[in-house]
């Protein structure tokens, strides 16, 4: 007798749960806007720093680039976005052969990442400066910008001896 009731209440209430999710529509609870990030070459070549390191002038729209101590190279870009936050962007120069980073207790790389939190619609820029004998290395160096693991831009430089 009690099995003849509990089958009858409970197929109803599967029948009410499952018609309850039809019959509601999807309403978020916030709009949120989902954020872009567009990556603007605003600029490529040799260049220079001004005394603080702050902005970096491009002197020669060049991407070849004589291998001489203290030469400086890079990119200049604006991250467009539809927000004003903050965004942390990995830059990673690539070397077509390891070098020992005296930074680093002479340790061996192919690779330089550097995380870095930047403003978007800004002007930006990163650059490499050739500052002792082991970067010194002819070929294709890479660089590559990142964000949220998504690869947003990548520049070749071709360093060659004079």
């Amino acid at each position: 007798m009690m099995r003849q009731f509990l089958a009858p209440v409970a197929l109803l209430l599967f029948t009410a749960s499952c018609n309850s999710s039809y019959d509601k529509k999807y309403v978020p609870k916030e709009n949120h806007e989902r954020q872009t990030i567009r990556f603007m070459e605003l600029g490529y070549g040799i260049g220079t720093p001004n005394s603080d390191h702050s902005e970096f002038t491009i002197k020669e729209p060049v991407d070849t680039i004589p291998l001489e101590l203290g030469k400086e190279f890079g990119v200049r870009y604006s991250l467009e976005s539809n927000f004003d936050e903050e965004v942390t962007i990995q830059t990673v120069w690539t070397f077509p052969d390891s070098m020992i980073n005296a930074e680093e207790g002479g340790e061996k790389h192919i690779y330089l990442p550097r995380n870095k939190t930047v403003q978007p619609n800004e002007s930006r820029f990163t650059a490499y400066i050739l500052e002792e004998k082991t970067e010194l290395i002819p070929g294709k160096w890479f660089l590559s910008i990142y964000y949220e693991g998504k690869l947003l831009y990548r520049k070749v430089f071709f360093l060659k001896n004079k």
